[in-house]
């Protein structure tokens, strides 16, 4: 599944980027985030809210390619979302229902969880100012949070089989 990109020229005076967008200020904030981000397939933007332990596992373009990847392998159309009962802001396990829709297999429903972390991050800085840190909450991810059963070793294959065919009498 690809995302399709446009371009907008801007006049000299504006600024060319869109700002960055306020980090999310509570431990459910940065769940949905994370679980908006994958609905909009923002592959990118996802990476930015994993965790350091988390993005020490895999690259912004392994994760990027693995996320395509397995939307293509699994014929995945879109993904719905709801937060499990009595979800309050400052939980730090969040219970999710994610429903992949994929267009072979029908709807795929599983219950899952996302940890969320607190973490010290670097600010932007320019090159001659000292870097300032903040703290921000980041979803401690793994590959089971793309299906439940996957991990760091296993795939996504989609394998057909061709029945035999019966002898003609």
């Amino acid at each position: 599944l690809l995302a399709a990109l446009s371009a907008c020229s801007t006049s000299g005076d504006q600024p060319s980027s869109d700002p960055e967008p306020e980090p999310p200020k509570t431990p459910l904030e940065t769940a949905q985030r994370f679980l908006d981000l994958w609905q909009e397939q923002e592959y990118g933007e996802m990476y930015d809210l994993a965790s350091a332990e988390a993005r020490a596992t895999v690259s912004k373009e392994d994760f990027i390619e693995r996320y395509n990847a397995i939307a293509e392998e699994a014929t995945i159309t879109g993904i719905d979302y709801d937060l499990g009962p009595n979800v309050v802001d400052e939980d730090t396990e969040i219970p999710v229902n994610v429903t992949i829709h994929t267009t072979f297999f029908g709807d795929i429903a599983q219950g899952n969880r996302i940890t969320v972390v607190r973490e010290e991050v670097a600010l932007p800085a320019s090159p001659e100012a000292t870097p300032e840190h903040r703290e921000e909450w980041r979803v401690q991810w793994s590959p089971s949070l793309i299906f439940t059963e996957l991990d760091e070793r296993t795939l996504v294959h989609f394998f057909t089989e061709v029945p035999r065919r019966g002898s003609i009498l």
